[in-house]
């Protein structure tokens, strides 16, 4: 995660080190504390949107406050660990171990939506236009509708 020239990279041990892009140096390691939810665990994925900070670890996605990088609130309702998450108009959504797609509110973090199409554990997101496409080791490809929030194909 790109953010002012610096690379963030979320790691096994909950914590953030953040790295120098141009002279490839460390800069600092910060410790998450989610204590209230989970007390170590890998951080699987990072990024930014609408001014936080957001973070996968475990079955949870923690919306982190830009300066403090303290907990805000959190998405819920995966069972097992989330593997990928993807911002689109005012949305977070997320795949994962669990075998499901969830979309969420990325304001009020509620959950919107559960798609239960694939097979297996579902391991990417990818946004194409409208719609936003995800795959898993099912080997399916299932395109969802962001507007509608429905299934518009399977590609298998």
């Amino acid at each position: 995660k790109r953010q002012d020239g610096d690379v963030w990279a979320g790691c096994c041990d909950m914590q953030i080190k953040v790295w120098d892009s141009k002279t490839f140096q460390m800069k600092k390691q910060i410790r998450i504390d989610l204590s209230d939810k989970i007390s170590d665990s890998l951080i699987s994925k990072l990024m930014q949107y609408n001014g936080f900070i957001w973070i996968a670890v475990s079955k949870y996605v923690a919306c982190l406050h830009k300066q403090t990088l303290k907990p805000v609130r959190y998405l819920e309702g995966h069972t097992q660990r989330v593997n990928s998450m993807l911002p689109f108009d005012e949305r977070i959504w997320t795949c994962g171990d669990d075998c499901t797609v969830k979309v969420y509110d990325a304001n009020t973090c509620a959950l919107l939506q559960s798609f239960e199409e694939h097979k297996g554990r579902v391991f990417s997101l990818l946004r194409v236009e409208d719609t936003v496409w995800s795959g898993g080791w099912d080997a399916a490809i299932c395109v969802w509708g962001t507007k509608t929030l429905q299934k518009k194909d399977r590609l298998a």
